[in-house]
């Protein structure tokens, strides 16, 4: 649900390429062509990035002859000259989706770093993201204990991110619990292994945006020692808000 990052990250490990393999595995060999994001930035430059505005505006133009791009987010985020176009044409795929399978970020570092991101940051910057936020899915959120001293920072990445929004992660969460069926959709799925995600993975549970958590073993203890529940104990974490999406499906 996001574009391809630049530089440091192998070809082979780029969000296209993954999720056209995962298509494979799961629908096997089809003629059916996925919708891909391949040659979509996952950011757009800003002026205190270097670039001109002309440059900026000829980025995001680019960005929406992807016709994958258009039908997955629309083009209401990629305003030109303060207005938008071309004109929306329905309600984009991200804001309909049944489940996301994705992961969260690890407790000493952010998926937001260095040249791969295409957003420059100061070393100072740097440290306070690592230190003060974690992101699901690339939506990048501060942690509950962090100061405030980075919100700045964090519009500004919201901005410049051209994947799936924490509005449409906490959509499709409310969708899955709002059904409560038999055949209801998956919702949010994170798969996240090791200790090393505890507290991004707290944070994702305490803000309801979880519907199941496939996770280690390891991982399964410290929640359990986080939450102080036990893993036959029924209902909600505690410490958890009461909302239906605090009431995710763990397995490990």
């Amino acid at each position: 649900m996001c574009g391809d990052p630049f530089d440091r990250l192998p070809t082979h490990q780029s969000s296209s390429v993954l999720a056209e393999q995962l298509d494979v595995y799961l629908s096997g060999d089809s003629d059916a062509e996925p919708l891909s994001l391949r040659n979509v930035p996952s950011y757009i430059p800003s002026t205190k990035d270097g670039f001109t505005v002309a440059e900026i505006a000829g980025i995001k133009k680019f960005v929406l002859r992807c016709k994958a791009y258009q039908k997955i987010f629309g083009v209401g985020r990629l305003q030109i000259g303060g207005r938008r176009t071309p004109a929306d044409s329905g309600k984009p795929l991200a804001a309909q989706l049944d489940g996301i399978l994705t992961s969260v970020s690890s407790d000493e570092r952010t998926f937001f770093y260095g040249p791969t991101t295409m957003i420059p940051m100061t070393k100072a910057e740097s440290k306070w993201l690592n230190d003060n936020a974690f992101d699901i899915g690339g939506v990048c959120l501060a942690r509950s204990s962090s100061s405030r001293e980075g919100d700045a920072l964090l519009d500004r990445l919201r901005v410049q991110w051209t994947g799936i929004t924490l509005e449409q992660l906490e959509d499709c969460a409310e969708r899955t619990c709002r059904t409560r069926a038999v055949d209801s959709p998956p919702g949010v799925v994170v798969v996240a292994i090791g200790v090393h995600k505890v507290a991004s993975v707290a944070e994702c549970l305490k803000r309801g945006l979880i519907n199941h958590l496939l996770c280690s073993t390891d991982l399964a203890s410290e929640l359990e020692r986080l939450f102080n529940r036990k893993r036959t104990d029924p209902g909600p974490f505690s410490g958890a808000p009461t909302s239906a999406t605090a009431t995710p499906r763990i397995s490990w």
